[in-house]
């Protein structure tokens, strides 16, 4: 990893403060509150990662197809999230993001295209959905914005950090990426119960 990435990497991952992205903090209506809303959780962010880092085992041509899904499906439920409250087994179903995520990096055997679209795009509707559900009032246009920005920024720092590497060094950082968002999935899980 180069140095700038590695930086780039370790500002992203100190800049989440909570346990949770989701937790009721949005105080503030502006693009700058949505830039930094998805970063001040290690949930969304280890999510955000997961796809970034799995999107670079697709081919060329459907390999930003997985950040797209994502970030389409996380619109949809940001969507559907606002003016909502909170439904039963949202916390439950990101940390199973995180879960599934994660041991889908330590599984070697790349799994069809349509279903990894599908299941990215199913995880990402409950990522939006919390967005929305946080949203503060009269904030959908700039906040959302940043919210969109920030998790495509942060889903194509982790595919350069990975594309940048070959051999074997991608293969490790993968495997202890995968490992660490599959235990942050389960603590939340355990947490969430």
């Amino acid at each position: 990893m180069t140095r700038p990435t590695l930086m780039i990497s370790l500002a992203l991952l100190t800049a989440s403060s909570s346990v949770s992205a989701h937790t009721g903090h949005a105080d503030s209506a502006s693009f700058m509150a949505g830039v930094l809303h998805p970063l001040q959780g290690i949930d969304h962010l280890l999510a955000l990662i997961a796809v970034g880092l799995l999107s670079t085992r697709l081919s060329r041509n459907a390999s930003l197809g997985l950040p797209l899904s994502f970030l389409l499906a996380m619109c949809l439920g940001l969507g559907l999230g606002i003016n909502a409250l909170p439904m039963a087994g949202m916390e439950q179903a990101i940390a199973l993001s995180l879960v599934t995520g994660g041991l889908l990096l330590l599984i070697t055997r790349t799994l069809p295209t349509a279903f990894q679209l599908a299941l990215t795009g199913g995880f990402a509707l409950f990522h939006g959905f919390a967005h929305g559900v946080e949203m503060p009032a009269g904030a959908v246009l700039g906040y959302a914005m940043g919210i969109v920005m920030a998790s495509s920024i942060v889903m194509m720092l982790s595919r350069m950090a990975i594309l940048q590497m070959t051999g074997q060094r991608a293969n490790v950082l993968t495997q202890v990426s995968g490992s660490a968002i599959a235990l942050t999935g389960m603590a939340f899980l355990a947490i969430a119960a």
